[in-house]
């Protein structure tokens, strides 16, 4: 996952208190709520958004002494940010920079002084098509051009050349809008597939009415091509065209929807992640499932797993079916059929008509899966059924054969669910319990127990659906790995889920000590794990499992990463655990640095980098004796 710069951030080397007076219960409170500001780092290179609220609630203003380094400004949007002056070397004295938090009752504040350097970093200037045509990276360079477009997490970037890359930076998304002359000075990386500028200092040197005539780059293309683009087609990536295909749910699994070639049935899979209103934009393509459409969509990459991902930039609308041929209505209905999933886990929708061509479905064993997909009934073991498509198109007529297989899913317990993921094997099974957490509000992802323990279900939290509900879910068993942090972690996916009148009893939490929690369980500090390692650190019992710790809270900074961190014992470099940096509750254990508290938490996964990842907590308390 990419890094984020955080709108209240982390590692501090030295900083002052300093309070006023005002209602005593209040000044308190703010005393502590300026204590726990942070910063990412003590050296900015790059101009930086600064917290303008903290608790999200207390303004803060911020000030600097006065220094040839930088300064603290003021952007169009109101926004403080600290701006990087002309002065290309470190100075070796700390510049201070004061933050302070008003609280509602006049008088009531508190300040917190950081310590910081900062410099502007010295940079080739070149041209978008020299940047994407060279295979140098990790290299500075500087780069003027025109923002075309912006998303949650960066912007692209045009030039006289027609070249496109792509700038990400939260911060520095603040700084821009569509329209503006920028110039722009970072590191040039290859993320994955993708050229890409980070850790950005942008200068607007022209700011424009904050929109962009897209019309001007967009061109007419096809799925089918852009299906084809792969790493080599890195200069493609940020352009933008019109396609026309079916609205398709993602084949790959990875992410919503994706659009399909109806002829052929190639597709490419729209990017969640990158879009400005996702809700929107999900509704605009759920609403038009199923359906030939319209739509202006910006190459984003080539995904490892073999796919094209695109971004849609217009609303999806739909199109005129083109005028086939019989034989081609034919291959049409062939590819819908080929498209339509054959290991039915739940009902199947079953294509029947496309322009002018329909399907006649009937299956050979009705009692099992009818010829509307749906399956009536479930054996022990999976069942094969051979429907039967006559496919009609004008005057012609041709019949296909499928066999589709109907999963036996056995019901299994959540720590049975964990131990199948676990193994490696991707089962449909069928799990009871209770929803006990949410991962998190971005990405409800939710833990669900029983008596046996408690599972991590990598699938959003439906609508109607909160914590306490008793669910029986379909879900298929999955281990994560990622090859860069080793992190192991099992989750189910989602198939069906539904409410269910049941009692359902979960384990109590099982106390253990933090020697646990902090305990690595390789050697490698690089956390590179071996394959006999992985074996053994999957088969560990805590897997499964809510535990109960006591443990001293440690926010600690790795890398660009704010993180709190679990230790056995007080004190910045004692060895820790760590608390899922995706999970809730973050800013309120961020709030008792230093503290020592009791935590009740299910157990996410283990990491060859920072070791067992514990999950949203339960419940926790600040242990006083």
């Amino acid at each position: 996952m990419k890094k984020l710069i955080l709108a209240v951030l982390a590692l501090v080397l030295c900083f002052g208190l300093v309070a006023c007076g005002g209602n005593d219960a209040e000044q308190k409170e703010i005393e502590q709520i300026a204590s726990t500001l942070l910063l990412t780092t003590d050296q900015f290179t790059a101009d930086t958004v600064l917290p303008d609220k903290a608790a999200s609630l207390y303004e803060i203003k911020w000030e600097i002494e006065t220094n040839d380094q930088c300064e603290v400004a003021v952007n169009d949007e109101g926004k403080q940010y600290l701006k990087i002056l002309e002065n290309y070397e470190w100075n070796r004295t700390p510049i201070k920079l004061t933050a302070t938090v008003y609280g509602a009752t006049e008088g009531v504040q508190a300040q917190k002084v950081f310590e910081i350097y900062a410099r502007k970093i010295k940079a080739e200037a070149l041209g978008i098509q020299a940047v994407m045509e060279s295979s140098e990276t990790n290299v500075i360079v500087e780069l003027t051009g025109t923002v075309y477009y912006v998303c949650p997490q960066g912007f692209w970037l045009t030039d006289e050349t027609g070249y496109t890359i792509y700038i990400y930076g939260v911060d520095a998304v603040k700084l821009v809008a569509q329209g503006d002359k920028v110039k722009v000075t970072g590191n040039k990386i290859l993320y994955y597939s993708m050229y890409e500028i980070e850790k950005p200092a942008v200068e607007v040197l022209e700011k424009a009415s904050g929109t962009y005539d897209l019309s001007s780059l967009i061109k007419e293309n096809t799925i089918d091509t852009i299906s084809t683009y792969e790493k080599e087609f890195r200069y493609e990536y940020g352009r933008l065209y019109t396609v026309q295909g079916k609205v398709i749910e993602d084949p790959t699994g990875k992410y919503t929807y994706g659009i399909r070639d109806i002829l052929t049935g190639k597709y490419v899979v729209f990017y969640d992640s990158a879009m400005n209103d996702a809700n929107a934009t999900k509704a605009n393509l759920q609403e038009n499932l199923g359906k030939y459409v319209k739509v202006d969509v910006m190459v984003w990459d080539h995904y490892s797993s073999g796919f094209v991902r695109v971004l849609p930039i217009s609303e999806v609308s739909e199109a005129v079916i083109p005028d086939y041929s019989d034989e081609q209505f034919v291959t049409i209905m062939k590819n819908e059929i080929d498209a339509t999933d054959k290991v039915l886990a739940k009902d199947v929708t079953l294509p029947t008509n496309f322009g002018k061509a329909t399907i006649e479905w009937t299956s050979e064993n009705a009692d099992v899966l009818t010829a509307e997909g749906k399956i009536v009934s479930r054996g022990e073991k999976d069942i094969k059924v051979k429907l039967t498509a006559v496919i009609k198109a004008g005057s012609l007529e041709e019949t296909v054969e499928t066999e589709f297989t109907v999963k036996a899913v056995e019901l299994k317990s959540c720590l049975e669910a964990t131990q199948i993921a676990l193994s490696g094997k991707e089962e449909f099974i069928k799990v009871e319990g209770k929803i006990v957490a949410l991962d998190t509000a971005k990405q409800p992802f939710f833990y669900v127990a029983d008596e046996s323990g408690v599972t991590f279900v990598r699938t959003k939290l439906e609508e109607g659906y909160q914590v306490g509900d008793v669910v029986s879910m379909i879900v298929k068993t999955t281990v994560y790995y990622h090859a860069n942090t080793n992190e192991i972690t099992p989750q189910l996916n989602v198939v069906t889920i539904e409410k269910i009148e049941k009692e359902v009893n979960v384990k109590e939490a099982e106390a253990i000590e933090a020697s646990v929690i902090v305990e690595k369980l390789h050697a490698d500090p690089s956390g590179k794990l071996g394959e006999n390692e992985i074996d053994v650190i999957s088969k560990n019992a805590l897997y499964g499992k809510l535990v109960k710790v006591r443990v001293y809270v440690s926010v600690r900074t790795s890398g660009s990463y704010t993180n709190v961190y679990l230790a056995a014992e007080s004190g910045a470099d004692a060895p820790a655990g760590y608390y899922q940096h995706t999970s809730f509750l973050q800013d309120e254990l961020k709030a008792l640095d230093g503290k020592l508290v009791e935590l009740v938490c299910p157990v996410y996964g283990y990491s060859g980098l920072y070791g067992w990842r514990l999950g949203t907590a339960i419940s926790y308390q600040e242990v006083t004796e």
